[in-house]
């Protein structure tokens, strides 16, 4: 992860971070607590959907008008079209 670039930051003309409204980042620091790569953020992604899913958060959501998928059924979706 050292090399990586953190899922948050923006392009290297403006240097803002996309999650941290007004903060600057170069999308290297390892310090910032939100930083992720492409694949944390993913892995995290699902593990939060599965949880939400258990618990029977999914049933009375009122964000989303269909249950959030994650990267796996994201991919089946993607690939019947």
């Amino acid at each position: 992860m050292e090399d990586e670039i953190c899922i948050f930051a923006t392009d290297r003309k403006s240097s803002f971070c996309t999650i941290l409204v007004g903060e600057k980042c170069d999308g290297k620091n390892n310090r910032c607590s939100f930083r992720k790569t492409e694949e944390q953020f993913i892995t995290e992604r699902d593990r939060a959907i599965s949880m939400n899913r258990e618990r029977g958060n999914c049933l009375k959501c009122r964000y989303m008008g269909d249950y959030c998928r994650t990267s796996a059924e994201e991919t089946v979706v993607d690939n019947f079209f």
